[in-house]
């Protein structure tokens, strides 16, 4: 016998959303300026230790090749750049949701529940997952335009955010 009744009322997730619950979505301007200032508070960490790894197999950083070593150095840079924000914001990241570009700007990323993600939520599925696809030698570069054009959407989520479940918001 079935528990089918075709005289239930359909069923409804009735949770508000974020907007709903006092959390205003991070302008898209403030984003961008949150990003850019993280960019610039790793870029001189990251590329002092992918030039020191460059050198490390006789390379120059600027003279990069397509053979086996210069994708492997490539994946290596990849990953020294994935240490290098971990160590800068991993901390803020688990405690409060933001970066040092966000926390500058006012803006943390949360569930779209509106609850605080996990480290794991806010480092491995926001950022980790797609420098991985980034490393990709030639087409990499495209997948980070890619990955913000969304933002222009309603809903201001780039695919990262999709991957993750989280919405960035005022804090």
């Amino acid at each position: 016998m079935s528990d089918f009744d075709p005289y239930t009322p359909p069923q409804a997730d009735l949770t508000l959303p974020v907007e709903a619950r006092g959390n205003r979505l991070a302008r898209r301007l403030t984003r961008f300026a949150a990003s850019f200032l993280d960019g610039l508070i790793m870029l001189v960490p990251t590329l002092l230790l992918t030039w020191g790894l460059y050198a490390l197999f006789g390379r120059r950083f600027w003279d990069a090749e397509l053979d086996a070593t210069g994708i492997l150095l490539g994946f290596g840079a990849s990953i020294v750049g994935a240490l290098v924000y971990l160590a800068i914001n991993g901390r803020l990241l688990a405690r409060h949701g933001q970066t040092v570009g966000k926390r500058i700007c006012d803006i943390r990323i949360v569930k779209t529940d509106g609850r605080l993600p996990t480290l794991g939520e806010s480092y491995g599925k926001r950022y980790l997952i797609l420098l991985l696809f980034r490393a990709i030698p030639v087409v990499g570069p495209f997948l980070f335009i890619l990955d913000a054009l969304p933002i222009f959407r309603q809903s201001r989520r780039c695919i990262h955010d999709e991957i993750a479940g989280t919405i960035v918001v005022q804090a």
